[in-house]
């Protein structure tokens, strides 16, 4: 009995993190709780296709314009809502208990656009799924993003790790065209896209703006080249003129030559008679 145990818990404890890395992703809002959003404000609500994740929701304010979206694996819905001012409050189908309240804001300004970095690629393979995507760093954040390419197009998520934790992160965005990973493919045809990506940040109010990919650090001032100090001359024989290194090869071996020659000289009329 204590050995079957033991086998027990040491299989529970491989497949807890197979299981917690392979978790079902819920669904996850372009806005986070308290966050102010201008009138007639859009939210993005994400989630992974399929029929055991619901996108139904209850509102306190009029829908404007509701479209759903596919790509792949990811469910894309987008909601535009009356709202001037005062709280706008939704209450999910996925968390009921959970409303999430807004403050509606006619001063509300759109903050700038963040810059990204280049797109890898990433490729990964386990025993639960793998990875195949495009992914690119940005240095900031933003409610959604448009991926569009040639024959891809695609509205992505800031993080596609906020789908499992039903809230947006505070951290940068990182966005992943592909294959991602347990949650499968965030863009359409089942393939990771090629070519180049053009990313457009999406915001409540309506905008759609171009994120630049990040230009290179400029330097903190100018280059300014020393002064040319003009021509100068070493004494060492190392960096003088290459003849001066001939002369110096040579001159040990002529001086050996002329002594050589002079002993030979003196014997020679040691020995004349």
């Amino acid at each position: 009995m204590r050995l079957f145990s033991s086998v027990l818990l040491a299989a529970l404890a491989v497949a807890s993190p197979a299981a917690a890395e392979c978790a079902m992703a819920g669904v996850s809002l372009s806005a986070r709780d308290g966050e102010v959003l201008p009138p007639d404000p859009t939210i993005w609500m994400f989630a992974e296709a399929g029929p055991y994740v619901s996108l139904d929701f209850e509102a306190s304010r009029p829908v404007i314009e509701d479209v759903l979206e596919t790509y792949g694996n990811l469910r894309v819905r987008r909601l535009q809502f009356r709202a001037a001012g005062g709280e706008l409050s939704l209450r999910l189908a996925e968390s009921p208990d959970r409303p999430v309240r807004f403050r509606v804001d006619p001063a509300w300004r759109r903050p700038p656009a963040p810059a990204r970095g280049p797109w890898t690629v990433v490729e990964d393979a386990w025993t639960c799924s793998f990875t195949d995507a495009l992914v690119s760093e940005l240095d900031g954040d933003a409610p959604a993003f448009e991926v569009v390419g040639p024959g891809v197009r695609a509205v992505l998520p800031p993080r596609i790790g906020d789908l499992f934790g039903g809230r947006p992160s505070a951290r940068p965005a990182r966005l992943v065209a592909g294959h991602a990973s347990c949650f499968g493919w965030t863009v359409g045809d089942a393939r990771r896209p090629e070519g180049a990506l053009d990313v457009h940040a999406l915001y409540p109010d309506g905008s759609r703006v171009p994120v630049s990919a990040a230009a290179a650090p400029e330097p903190v001032g100018p280059f300014l080249a020393p002064p040319d100090p003009g021509p100068t001359r070493h004494l060492s024989l190392r960096t003088e003129d290459p003849r001066w290194r001939l002369a110096a090869w040579a001159l040990p071996g002529l001086l050996a030559l002329l002594l050589l020659a002079g002993v030979v000289v003196a014997r020679r009329r040691a020995v004349w008679p």
